[in-house]
Formats: C-alpha cells, sequence, structure tokens
C-alpha cells in the first residue's frame, strides 16, 4: 500500500517503522526542515522564514514531566549514561535521533512539505494536495491509507475571561515562554497548574518579584518559593491584574496561560468523515481509527496516558488492521463505542472536550486494543509507574523497570 505520514514528530516516526515494516510505501510530509516535531527547541515564536506557524512550545532548561523509564517506543532504550529519569528536551531530542537512524526512516521524510488537503478518492483511495512551504508550489498525490501524525500541542486553547481586552500588560501563551529573564523583577500571573503552568512558575520565579499560580483544579505538583503563591481561578481581569473567585485581587505584569492546546485538522475534506466538535474528534474508535473511512488513522489522539508507548501500540494496532491481520466491528458498534467511551467520561464530570483524555493512564484502552489486534499491550509496569508518579511527583526521583509487570524507585 501507498501510506501518507502527516507529520514528522514522534507519532510520525513511529507510524513511519511500522509501515516499512509491513512493507508499504510510504511518504512522510513535514512542514519544517527537521524530525522530532516539538521536541525540537527554537528562539522563534509566531511564524517561520517560510511565513508558517512555529509550532514549538520547547523552552530553555526544559525537563520531562514524565521519567524517560516510560517515554520509550519498541526496539530502542536510552542511553545508559543517562541515569536520571527525568532528563532534559535535548535527551529525549538524541533518543529520537537514534530512533529514526536505527530503523533509517530519513530518507522517506519530505521536507518543507505542508499538507493543505486531504479528500478522499473513490471508494478506497485518497487523493493529498502538498505545498512546497518555500515555493508556495502544490502537487496532489494518491494514496491508499492515511495516517495523520500532526501533533496537538501547537493550537493553543486559550480560556474566555472578562475583562481580558482591558488589561493593558503582556498576555501570553505558554507556546511563546522561552526563558525566565524577561520577567525579572515583574509579577506574574500563571494561569493553569498542568506541568507546563508548575514547571514555568518554578522557572519564572527564579527572576520575577512574585509568581501567583491560578487554577481550578487539583495542580500537577506543588512548587514551593517564597515568592510563588496560589490561587482559585481567575474571575476577572482589571486592568492592571485579575480578581480570583474568592474576591482576592492581585496587580500583575504578565499573564501566562498554560491552559494547553486543542486538536487541530484543518487540512481534512468536508467528505474524510470527520470534524472537531470543542475537542472531540468525532467519530473515531479507539481513540484512532475514522469510523467513516477506516483507512484513515489519527494517531496520538490520547493524552493523560505515556504517550510514547501508546503511540507504539496504536500505529502496530492500525497497520495490522490494514493488512487484514483482525478485522474491525461494523459502523453501528464503533459508533456506539466512541458514545459509551464519552459517557463514561461524562459521568466522572468531566466536559466533551476531555473525550480523549485517559481516565486510568490508558490500562483500559491498551488492553482492549492488544485483544482485539492480538498484539502486544503495553506491559503493566509503565502503569504502574504513571500512576505512582501522578500521586508523587520529585525531579530528583529515578526509577527502574525491572520487567513487564514491576518497577523500582532507585533513588
Amino acid at each position: 500500500m501507498r501510506i501518507a505520514i502527516v507529520g514528522a514528530g514522534v507519532s510520525g516516526l513511529v507510524s513511519a517503522k511500522y509501515c516499512l515494516a509491513f512493507g508499504h510505501e510510504i511518504s512522510v510530509f513535514e512542514q519544517t526542515t527537521n524530525y522530532g516535531g516539538c521536541w525540537n527547541y527554537t528562539d522563534e515564536i509566531g511564524v517561520d522564514e517560510n511565513g508558517l506557524p512555529v509550532h514549538s512550545a520547547m523552552y530553555q532548561n526544559l525537563k520531562t514531566n514524565l521519567p524517560k523509564e516510560i517515554m520509550v517506543f519498541e526496539g530502542l532504550q536510552y542511553s545508559l549514561d543517562l541515569t536520571k529519569s527525568y532528563i532534559k528536551q535535548s535527551d529525549v531530542l538524541d533518543y529520537i535521533q537514534k530512533y529514526v537512524e536505527k530503523f533509517d526512516l530519513e530518507p522517506h521524510i519530505k521536507y518543507l512539505k505542508l499538507v493543505k488537503k486531504i479528500k478522499p478518492h473513490l471508494e478506497t483511495k485518497w487523493k493529498v494536495t502538498v505545498m512546497d512551504a518555500k515555493t508556495k508550489t502544490e502537487e496532489t498525490l494518491e494514496f491508499d491509507a492515511i495516517m495523520v501524525c500532526n501533533g496537538h500541542f501547537f493550537h493553543r486553547r486559550l480560556p474566555l475571561i472578562p475583562g481580558m481586552d482591558a488589561f493593558i500588560g503582556k498576555q501570553m501563551h505558554s507556546q511563546d515562554y522561552k526563558s525566565p529573564e524577561p520577567y525579572k523583577g515583574k509579577t506574574v500571573v500563571v494561569v493553569g497548574a498542568g506541568p507546563s503552568g508548575i514547571d514555568i512558575a518554578k522557572h519564572t520565579a527564579t527572576t520575577a518579584k512574585k509568581v501567583i499560580m491560578s487554577y481550578r483544579t487539583k495542580a500537577w505538583g506543588t512548587p514551593e518559593a517564597d515568592n510563588i503563591e496560589k490561587r482559585p481561578q481567575i474571575e476577572q481581569i482589571l486592568e492592571n491584574g485579575c480578581r480570583f473567585s474568592d474576591g482576592s485581587e492581585t496587580e500583575a505584569d504578565v499573564i501566562i496561560y498554560c491552559t494547553g492546546y486543542e486538536y487541530y485538522l484543518p487540512f481534512l475534506d468536508a467528505d474524510s468523515g470527520l470534524v472537531v466538535e470543542d475537542n472531540w474528534v468525532k467519530y473515531v474508535y479507539r481513540h484512532l481509527v475514522n469510523i467513516e473511512r477506516p483507512t484513515m488513522a489519527i494517531v496520538g489522539l490520547t493524552y493523560g496516558n505515556s504517550l510514547f508507548p501508546m503511540i507504539d501500540l496504536m500505529a502496530r494496532y492500525f497497520l495490522k488492521h490494514l493488512a487484514g491481520g483482525f478485522s474491525l466491528p461494523d459502523k453501528e458498534t464503533m459508533l456506539e463505542s466512541a458514545f459509551d467511551e464519552q459517557r463514561y467520561r461524562h459521568s466522572l464530570g468531566w466536559p466533551p472536550r476531555f473525550a480523549h483524555k485517559n481516565p486510568d493512564h490508558g490500562e483500559h484502552l491498551s488492553g482492549k486494543m492488544s485483544k482485539e489486534a492480538d498484539i502486544k499491550p503495553i506491559p503493566n509496569a509503565i502503569f504502574k509507574l504513571h500512576r505512582r508518579i501522578s500521586e508523587s511527583r520529585f525531579d530528583e526521583d529515578c526509577f527502574r523497570i525491572v520487567d513487564d509487570e514491576n518497577f523500582v524507585q532507585v533513588q
């Protein structure tokens, strides 16, 4: 089969590896000059030299928010020289580079190619229109299957808070944060307490006069510093600051929105069978397969799980389906499964936009997919370690996976 892979980030690279293992002919379309997706650091923000959006959300001195032991792909381990579990962005990029080299993936990557449209063609084919980022010329190619791996950490989600237009200071999304130096002596409000919010609060506190963390629910961690305060969610933004839901107020020079990202699939034609509504990709089976047209997969949708192993599982599942190694349920059954997933999340009190968040670190999903396709599941040790660090996370913790069932803390 001829398979188009959109993006050369981690999802695209893993998909490429398994496509080649199945004997397929592939084209990996990457709009930048590098593979690795969001793991590439750049000082650029806004748009690049070709007028395309800069997608990197990396910043200086970033460390992983998951231990490297659960950021692994089948077939490659991290260097033994890396004794710490929480590692630098450059270490992850080095691991990705070794993966590309080991499986000889780079010859299949077409750089500076922006996918403009993906449209069904005949009963089983796809037409993919690709633009050269430099020359702006376009070409349309035909494929048998599509693996969308464009990443989901670039289209910013911003909250709608009364008074945002009145604020005279600086407002920015975490994607544009690069280093703590610009915030020296300032009062900074960080909105959100997920991994990026916690990390950016800790970084800016090294130079800022004061950092105020504002969030609605449980924080990912508890950054402690004399100049870090914690407040509830913002009720209103004022000309020179913020008012919080407990009635307290603060002055502020900068507001940094660490409020995440939205799924963004602008290149899909209306006939593709998929639409994104309130961050729910309607409709995909097992958070992966296009129910209307099952020769398309959206790889890497789920979160709240160990993404690298989950991507690996999903690529293997989809490609075994394409090879006829197992049969998907009929369309009605797949739709009902997608609705059941959403009903369960609703029962947990989650809004529709959490449609692809895993409530159990992906353990249930992994079990179902591996059983359906008769493929190797994600090892239980991965889920156990993910639960452990969700309960208590410290940068200096070190772990080791002992076997498929067990891990140990080594420091």
